[in-house]
C-alpha cells in the first residue's frame, strides 16, 4: 500500500501544477495586451519543453533489487 501511495502522490504532483500554468495562460490571455500574451505563451512552450528534454537527458539510475527477506 506504501508504494501505491508513493506513486498516487508524484502522479499528483507531476500533474497538479499543469492546471495552475493553465489557469495562468489563461488569465494572461484575458487580462493582457495581445503583445504580453503571446510572449507568456512562448515562455510557456519554451519551459514545457525543455524541461522534460533535460529530464531525459540525465543519467538514469537503475533500481536495485532489494536483498532477499528486505521489504521497503
Amino acid at each position: 500500500m506504501n508504494i501505491y501511495l508513493q506513486g498516487l502522490t508524484m502522479g499528483l504532483a507531476y500533474v497538479a501544477p499543469i492546471g495552475l500554468q493553465n489557469l495562468f495562460v489563461i488569465n494572461s490571455a484575458l487580462t493582457q495586451k495581445q503583445g504580453r500574451v503571446y510572449l507568456t505563451a512562448l515562455i510557456v512552450i519554451f519551459w514545457d519543453i525543455s524541461l522534460p528534454v533535460s529530464a531525459l537527458r540525465l543519467p538514469q539510475r537503475r533500481a536495485q533489487p532489494l536483498p532477499e527477506g528486505q521489504t521497503c
